[in-house]
């Protein structure tokens, strides 16, 4: 199939759980599979050892989002895998950082994302954009769904993401968006706090502005990322926050625009390692979009369908030079239209495959309560 399932989960925590693990049973043991394949081909690393590691997570996220365990809990029974196996495949951007996930300073980092942000004034609709290509290993497209998420006490959300995970990019109905983009490690860190899915998914279900922005500066990152946040009301806002075990730095917008991919833009940091397709993506998308007066949804997916500098370019492609498990590739490409709270997401990094938008189930919620 060329489109990502969609699953609508509501009820409590744990009720969610369940009908997320029930409906995505053979997405979440392909999730598993797969990463258990990945761990045991790295030579310092087992999927046993990442089980153990994962469960030093428990304390806080109990600490932090104890609803987030219980729909994590939810999930494992739904699916009839265990707890254990849920917890790791939240905890992967972290277990990926452990030392021996990465054979040397040559290795090429799992996820090489790109996105896009522009303001109401460089718009083209006048309206808050986002746009990102997802990229990963490709072989996690098929782990790949999205979560529409009902809400008694917040804003209905929809998060894109691997099966079995609580949330990796999405928006809400208050008009929030998040993209992300991961970043290197450049300090030996303890790797253990809360893990990013788990802020993400708390981010996505958070209505109140000020308060999404407090949970990304509340905490300290363990794999350091790049949160390209969005909020659609109003005049609009937005700005990438770079994140790590240190603290956060931010970027504002240029004349409305912001465009980020996978090293460091604030000030203090140096490249290392393979930082080439980060370079040339960001150069791409910056001669691309800087001389445009205004910039619309069309404007955005021309960019992200660029193979300059191809196989790692910004629409990527997997690479046969790299080892077989870690030849990455574009697994999605989705749009956020935050202002009219509007979300479209493309399966995979062939050009052609269709946009599909995700609807509310409970479109008149955004005007009684998030307006």
């Amino acid at each position: 199939m060329n489109t990502f399932k969609k699953v609508v989960l509501s009820g409590t925590p744990h009720e969610r759980g369940v009908t997320y693990g029930r409906e995505c049973r053979e997405l979440i043991d392909r999730t598993i599979g797969d990463y258990e394949r990945y761990f045991n081909n790295k030579p310092n690393l087992s999927w046993d050892y990442a089980i153990q590691m994962a469960a030093k997570f428990i304390p806080a996220i109990e600490a932090f989002a104890p609803e987030l365990m219980e729909e994590m809990h939810g999930i494992a029974e739904g699916c009839g895998r265990s707890f254990d196996e849920i917890l790791a495949i939240n905890c992967r951007s972290e277990l990926l950082r452990f030392e021996g996930s990465h054979d040397d300073r040559h290795h090429k980092d799992a996820e090489e994302c790109s996105c896009i942000g522009a303001l109401p004034e460089r718009t083209t609709n006048g309206h808050v954009l986002t746009a990102q290509n997802w990229d990963m290993y490709y072989w996690a497209e098929e782990h790949g769904v999205v979560l529409e998420i009902l809400q008694d006490n917040g804003p209905d959300c929809f998060c894109l993401t691997e099966a079995g995970q609580l949330a990796r990019y999405g928006m809400n109905q208050a008009g929030v968006g998040l993209a992300i983009n991961s970043l290197p490690r450049e300090i030996e860190t303890d790797p253990i706090g809360v893990p990013s899915a788990i802020v993400r998914r708390k981010f996505i279900s958070t209505g109140n502005w000020a308060e999404c922005l407090d949970i990304l500066f509340s905490i300290r990152h363990m794999a350091p990322m790049n949160f390209l946040v969005s909020n659609g009301n109003l005049h609009g806002d937005m700005m990438c926050i770079e994140a790590g075990a240190n603290g956060a730095q931010i970027l504002y917008p240029e004349n409305g625009l912001t465009y980020h991919t996978n090293h460091f833009l604030s000030q203090g940091h140096l490249l290392y390692g393979r930082k080439g397709s980060s370079v040339n993506r960001y150069n791409t998308i910056k001669r691309l979009l800087s001389g445009k007066e205004k910039i619309g949804i069309a404007d955005m997916i021309s960019v992200l369908n660029c193979t300059f500098g191809a196989p790692e370019s910004v629409l990527n492609q997997r690479n046969s030079r790299d080892k077989e498990i870690e030849q990455c590739a574009t697994l999605a490409c989705f749009i956020i239209d935050a202002t009219e709270r509007r979300f479209w997401v493309r399966k995979g990094n062939i050009r052609e495959n269709p946009f599909v938008e995700y609807k509310w189930s409970r479109p008149d919620k955004i005007y009684a309560e998030w307006r």
